[in-house]
């Protein structure tokens, strides 16, 4: 007896190995954690929009998945073209990941079947995102180990392409370069300096606002329209002679302040650009003549910090402002 059952094992995994009969899963299962999904289907990618995409599936995979993140209110419609009749399903959004990173489903969005069409099976569904969140394409032959596939997606609604905190957004570019912020960020750009100019995806904010509440904006994507002014300079404490009365060398940081305010009596916001600090330096005599950029009034915007009590703005852009 343990011979025969043997011998049909060996049978069964020579037909699966050689692409006959697929002994699978429960398909079409509709619980409400997708066992499908979940431990049947192996992820191959991302479902790029736009771009028909050619797979090829065998033993011993059962399903075929390839992942996408949608906006609430996004729209797609899916075309599924197979060499055998096949089951295709969508889920979304997921719930969770595991510890590689793969998501995991509850019950799917849609379950279909292709259709004869020609010497192929064909599917097309329509999806609309509920949420956002990362969503999945299923799909795999019903009966056999072996099929290809070609899959192409598109977006029927809400398809403008969103910009994160920090990237570019509008200006006079190509329309396939021009995207909008994402709903809690403004595109700020000096509009009322250059018309057309290409912004970035953040918020207006006020040198005083800064200051009155720097762990709000800590971290954030930040323009203000200021004024750049020195500081009072620290220098060196050396007697210079008579023969050179300007031996002493000094630094005066260069501070961000809303229009009329005085350094003397407030730090203002501190400035870098790419990271480097804004400052005059020299000997007593001309330090305020060596500064890094002129004092003036000033467009500007960058990523805010508020490390170690030194409200700082890292400058992206920076534009005379009249």
């Amino acid at each position: 007896m343990m011979r025969t059952t043997s011998l049909l094992f060996a049978l069964t995994l020579a037909a699966c190995a050689s692409g006959d009969t697929k002994i699978g899963p429960e398909e079409g299962d509709t619980s409400s954690e997708s066992t499908i999904s979940n431990y049947y289907t192996t992820i191959v990618g991302p479902l790029t929009l736009d771009k028909t995409i050619a797979d090829t599936i065998g033993y011993p995979d059962y399903y075929l998945g390839r992942t996408l993140v949608l906006r609430k209110g996004q729209s797609l419609k899916l075309v599924v073209t197979g060499s055998h009749k096949s089951t295709v399903q969508f889920y979304g959004p997921a719930h969770t990941f595991t510890a590689n990173g793969e998501p995991r489903f509850g019950q799917a969005m849609v379950t279909a079947a292709t259709k004869k069409s020609g010497s192929k099976q064909t599917v097309t569904l329509g999806v609309t995102a509920p949420s956002d969140g990362t969503y999945m394409l299923v799909y795999g032959p019903d009966n056999v180990w072996n099929a290809s596939f070609q899959i192409t997606a598109t977006c029927t609604a809400n398809c403008e392409q969103l910009a994160a905190e920090g990237e570019m957004c509008g200006g006079f570019r190509p329309p396939q370069l021009v995207k909008t912020c994402e709903p809690q960020f403004a595109c700020v750009a000096p509009y009322d300096i250059i018309a057309d100019i290409p912004g970035n995806c953040g918020v207006m904010a006020t040198v005083a606002e800064l200051l009155a509440n720097p762990a709000a904006y800590d971290g954030h994507f930040v323009a203000v329209r200021g004024e750049i002014l020195r500081r009072v300079a620290a220098c060196t404490k050396i007697g210079c002679p008579v023969s050179d009365p300007c031996c002493n060398q000094c630094s005066a940081a260069l501070n961000l302040y809303d229009a009329g305010g005085d350094p003397t009596t407030s730090e203002g916001v501190y400035l870098t650009e790419n990271g480097a600090g804004l400052s005059c330096s020299g000997n007593s005599c001309d330090y305020q003549n060596h500064c890094s950029i002129e004092g003036g009034n000033y467009w500007v915007s960058g990523w805010f910090t508020f490390a170690l009590g030194a409200p700082t703005l890292d400058i992206v852009q920076r534009y005379d402002a009249p």
